[in-house]
């Protein structure tokens, strides 16, 4: 499933950064024609590897399915298996094991955005999706601060993960990034209820903002400690490139799209500059991706399955026999 995961955060990459470009504070000529590319690239390889991962589960049927859950049940999965299997052990949990939690922080970001700029939504349809998202959001954003209260107490027992996975430690940015727009003005409209009312917007609006800021900060801090766990494997000459790489840029620009809106709520010079700084920062390493992966599957050493696990294990077992 790891091949799958790799293949999805670059159509995630590409549509992040069209959507970054398409709204970064420093404009140039051609910046659009950039951001349009881009999107083309996600949408073009999204729907690729969309009917690679169907044909997988038509190809393997049951194997295929006992692999793959939904994001909901995987974090629900993910703990209860924790829960089961709580014998002591040295094994370090992977930095991976968050991605549930960015999933769902981002389902519910993408309710905020239809909900927001949908052209011809109705209050009636709008609201509900915003109210989901609200809890979707707090389902993301919640358990990603207990996984990452765990990873960090993992860092400080047990050191940065290894060297082919240190780029994992900016994963754990994603959750902390999330940032709902502005949905508030849809409350008149509904007017139903005590909560669901234009006067309870105006105290509402100000309260998620503040909430933005404090897990803006958390994430502030998660990405200067991944920046320093890289820049100690560079030192000690231990920093190579691996698809782990791919992970880095998705939840760096969820950071990065709540500095743009804070730009643009606050009317901030001081966050454009931030915003800018670190849209450059995510364009240069997704094209280091970009030369690696052409390089490594020119060279046969990326999306070419050597042995498979599954055929191992039967023919492992045809031998027993």
């Amino acid at each position: 499933m790891a091949n799958e995961q790799h293949r999805f955060t670059w159509c995630m990459n590409s549509g992040a950064l069209a959507i970054l470009l398409h709204q970064t504070p420093l404009r140039f000529k051609g910046i659009d024609i950039l951001a349009d590319i881009l999107f083309c690239i996600a949408l073009v390889t999204y729907v690729v590897f969309s009917i690679l991962f169907i044909a997988r589960f038509v190809w393997f049927r049951k194997a295929a399915y006992l692999e793959i859950t939904w994001n909901a049940c995987l974090l629900f999965w993910a703990f209860t298996i924790l829960i089961r299997r709580h014998e002591p052990s040295n094994a370090n949990l992977p930095f991976s094991i968050i991605i549930p939690a960015v999933s769902v922080s981002t389902v519910g970001l993408t309710g905020a955005v239809i909900s927001t700029y949908a052209v011809g939504l109705s209050a009636r349809l709008a609201i509900p999706v915003m109210i989901v998202s609200f809890q979707w959001t707090g389902v993301g954003i919640l358990f990603g601060i207990l996984l990452t209260s765990y990873l960090f107490w993992s860092l400080l027992t047990k050191g940065w993960p290894a060297p082919d996975q240190t780029a994992t430690l900016f994963i754990l940015v994603g959750p902390m990034g999330m940032y709902m727009p502005s949905t508030y003005g849809r409350f008149g409209e509904y007017n139903t209820g005590t909560f669901l009312t234009a006067e309870s917007a105006k105290a509402l609006a100000p309260a998620c903002l503040l909430l933005a800021f404090l897990m803006n900060g958390l994430g502030i801090i998660w990405l200067i400690l991944g920046i320093l766990g890289m820049l100690e494997r560079a030192v000690k000459r231990e920093l190579r490139w691996t698809p782990a790489w791919n992970g880095i840029i998705f939840p760096n620009s969820t950071l990065t799209t709540s500095f743009l809106l804070f730009a643009i709520d606050l009317d901030s010079p001081a966050y454009r500059v931030i915003t800018v700084i670190m849209i450059i920062a995510l364009v240069i390493v997704y094209l280091v991706n970009l030369v690696y992966t052409v390089l490594r599957v020119s060279q046969g050493k990326l999306l070419i399955v050597r042995e498979d696990w599954r055929v191992r294990k039967l023919m492992e077992e045809q031998k027993e026999e």
